[in-house]
């Protein structure tokens, strides 16, 4: 992102080479999570004559997610907007208006953060015993600690709370030093580890981790994700059988298990709606069954990810391809079958 910005900012190219970098800048920030910068170079774009239909949506969906979304009936109604993009504009409008009826229809509900003092990102918090595990960037993984490139923040370590009703409880330095704070029974890795999900007895666990393999012909490390599964046995948790799908081409994370034992899982493999598509395998003959994706009711041509499997059955995900307020929006499948 700093790289893109600095050549948005410095370049004295032509207006296409700098709408260019302009754009470069914008999906950086956007991929990074950093919205308000991703809308000033959005909002830099489209003052230019590089502008695409592709940067249009973009834009507007930055206008929801940086909480702007009154804006965004004007900037479709802009003079000039309806005779550059016809049909395309309106569905646009479309889909505005029709998220505007579901934001009035919403009911009212208190979300209040359960972790105040925390000082990382913490999210995709699962039950486990009377607590909860979930991932956090917290904390400070030794004494040369690597930082996620697209984030500049820790990578992700599994925190627990041995009680849900304690959702701060204090640990020294030195317990922190031993990572009491941490849920190590799945072993530690340099690089993210998370999220984690248990089937319905937690004597079961699927973990999501980084893996990297050299080209050694293209001279390049590639990094994916990939699936690990876990027993428990009565001397602790050991590694399960390997998940035959992980690949080193594309990624497989963000595994669930639905009310039938079935494993649901994120994957960019090939033969998808585009970008993280959610796929389903079964538990068949002693192994995982191939993937069968979950069809275009749920994925999109945008990334869905985080899959959940309520208590009774449906399923919970995140999008960014499925009409939002902005940004990864959370939907519900009828079921998880």
């Amino acid at each position: 992102f700093e790289l893109w910005s600095k050549l948005a900012t410095e370049s004295d190219s032509s207006e296409v080479k700098r709408s260019h970098f302009i754009r470069q800048a914008r999906i950086t920030a956007m991929k990074s999570g950093l919205y308000a910068d991703a809308l000033k170079w959005s909002t830099e774009l489209i003052a230019t004559t590089s502008v695409e239909y592709a940067d249009i949506e973009a834009h507007v969906r930055l206008l929801r997610v940086n909480g702007k979304q009154s804006a965004v009936p004007g900037f479709l109604q802009a003079e000039g907007m309806d005779s550059l993009y016809g049909a395309q504009l309106a569905s646009l409008i479309a889909t505005q208006q029709a998220i505007d009826g579901l934001t009035k229809d919403s009911m009212a509900f208190a979300v209040t953060r359960f972790r105040p003092n925390a000082k990382g990102s913490e999210f995709a918090a699962v039950p486990y015993g009377a607590g909860l595990i979930f991932q956090s960037t917290a904390v400070d993984p030794g004494i040369t600690p690597q930082k996620d490139g697209w984030s500049g923040k820790y990578f992700t370590e599994l925190m627990r709370i041995a009680d849900t009703a304690i959702a701060e409880p204090q640990f020294t330095w030195k317990e922190q030093l031993k990572g009491q704070d941490l849920f190590l029974d799945f072993g530690h890795a340099r690089t993210h580890d998370g999220p984690v999900a248990f089937d319905a007895e937690q004597d079961f666990a699927v973990l999501t981790r980084n893996h990297s393999e050299l080209d050694s012909l293209a001279d390049i490390q590639l990094s994916h994700l990939r699936l690990e599964f876990y027993w428990k046995r009565p001397w602790g948790w050991e590694p399960a059988h390997p998940f035959p799908w992980n690949s080193s081409q594309y990624s497989c994370g963000h595994g669930a298990f639905d009310l039938d034992g079935n494993l649901i899982f994120m994957s960019d493999m090939p033969g998808g709606f585009g970008g993280m598509d959610l796929y389903r395998c079964r538990w068949e003959d002693g192994d995982w069954s191939k993937p069968e994706n979950l069809g275009d009711a749920v994925n999109t041509a945008g990334n869905e990810s985080f899959p959940y499997i309520s208590a009774s059955g449906f399923l919970y995900f995140a999008s960014d391809g499925h009409s939002g307020i902005g940004g990864m929006d959370v939907f519900v499948h009828p079921t998880g079958s």
